[in-house]
């Protein structure tokens, strides 16, 4: 007899979770993925994108695109080395420009290779007992995480992965229920421990906002932490474009100092890449200890020089503009999809989701949408969502005209009265 090998068992297995609606090819863009029309194969005319993340619609934006092009013949298409072995002044320009935006000192951000690894290294920094040097932070205190139940799938992945240690506990409360944060924070405040009050700013699949202001008086009260990831809001809300923290007076005065903030450089910049902001003493060991830092390559040094080019423009006119054309174009869908009875949740932002529910219904209403109406729809399921709660989520960008939010809001009527959600 043959040896049965975990291989023998995939045969049929992506084909259930087809049927199941929690699996899906992904449609294939021909050209360009950036933009509000995109050429897909087997489909003659352009669709309309509903799916782009690059909210202010820079990723094709002609002066970005002509620097790029600069930088890649400056500078070649790699970098061949981990940071570790060598840097470059450019890596290290780009690193000052995120602490100027962040509004912490200069050599208090850390640029990572992504999002996704920013939010993992920040919390092994906070939990895990450090592997080089044969662990040499000795009787490091036990760590609790009070965390929003919503939260990016990165951090759930790293707050599970350090739990096993046994020493350090991550406590979810209820997504935005902040009086239930209070009454966790008051059961554990006697345990001697660090502790990190964890959420996004802006919620990735719901489109919701944390109030910020209520999380730091809690911080306050019981001496706690804040861990803020920015993926969705940077770029996008705040004075400059700088995020929630920026948002407004109430919180534009708040102390910075408890706040460990991530984020992408994927979203609103368009590129690749991660920050984190830390104290200079914790930027320094993170560039000895984290070892998704020291074995892996950093980015090509013309994405990065790209990189500060694309945050300048957000900071100025120029971004200033596509925001105000963001949120406007956000704000009429929204009001249209209220207007018709649509279920987008507690969505105030560039981020709609639309309640289906069954997995296999929001699979068909995608289908319908793109045949009938050329229009490109995410289908979120499981694991992004909850098993049942199956969502289509609609990011809107600066790149949206007048006419695609009515032609979308028109498709979007006539797929509800035939799906019926």
């Amino acid at each position: 007899m043959g040896r049965k090998t975990f291989f023998d068992m995939c045969p049929g297995f992506a084909a259930t979770l087809r049927g199941m609606g929690l699996y899906g090819d992904s449609l294939v863009i021909e050209g360009t993925s950036l933009g509000a029309k995109l050429k897909i194969a087997g489909i003659k005319d352009p669709v309309t994108s509903w799916i782009s993340l690059d909210y202010l619609g820079l990723g094709d934006y002609e002066p970005i695109r002509e620097n790029a092009i600069g930088h890649v013949k400056k500078y070649g298409t790699g970098f061949a080395s981990s940071r570790v072995i060598m840097d470059t002044s450019i890596h290290q320009e780009l690193e000052a420009c995120l602490a100027d935006f962040k509004g912490v000192p200069r050599g208090c951000c850390l640029l990572v290779n992504t999002g996704y690894a920013a939010n993992s290294m920040l919390i092994s920094m906070l939990v895990a007992d450090m592997r080089v040097a044969n662990k040499r932070i000795k009787d490091k205190p036990r760590t609790l995480i009070f965390k929003d139940a919503l939260t990016h799938a990165s951090i759930i992945e790293a707050t599970l992965y350090q739990e096993n240690n046994g020493k350090n506990e991550t406590i979810n409360f209820p997504h935005l229920d902040y009086d239930m944060l209070e009454q966790k924070l008051e059961e554990y405040k006697h345990i001697d421990a660090d502790k990190y009050i964890v959420t996004d700013s802006l919620f990735s699949m719901n489109g919701s906002f944390a109030d910020i202001r209520r999380i730091y008086e809690l911080a306050e009260q019981f001496s706690a932490f804040i861990v803020l990831d920015n993926a969705h809001s940077d770029g996008t809300y705040g004075e400059e474009g700088r995020g929630l923290l920026y948002l407004n007076d109430g919180v534009k005065s708040l102390p910075k100092d408890i706040f460990l903030e991530t984020g992408t450089l994927s979203k609103s910049v368009c590129c690749i890449g991660g920050y984190m902001t830390l104290t200079k003493d914790l930027c320094e060991l993170a560039r000895v200890s984290q070892w998704p830092y020291i074995f892996s390559v950093g980015l090509p040094t013309f994405l990065v020089a790209t990189i500060c080019d694309t945050i300048s423009i957000i900071r100025g006119p120029e971004g200033d503009r596509r925001r105000k054309n963001l949120h406007q174009n956000s704000i009429r869908l929204l009001k249209l999809l209220k207007e018709n009875g649509f279920n987008t949740l507690n969505s105030e932002s560039h981020i709609i989701p639309i309640v289906i529910g069954k997995e296999t219904k929001c699979l068909e209403v995608q289908e319908y949408l793109l045949n009938k109406f050329n229009m490109m729809v995410g289908a979120v399921r499981f694991p992004a969502v909850k098993r049942g709660e199956a969502i289509l989520r609609i990011p809107i960008t600066a790149s949206h005209v007048e006419d695609d939010i009515a032609s979308l809001h028109k498709a979007l009527v006539m797929a509800k009265d035939k799906f019926n959600f």
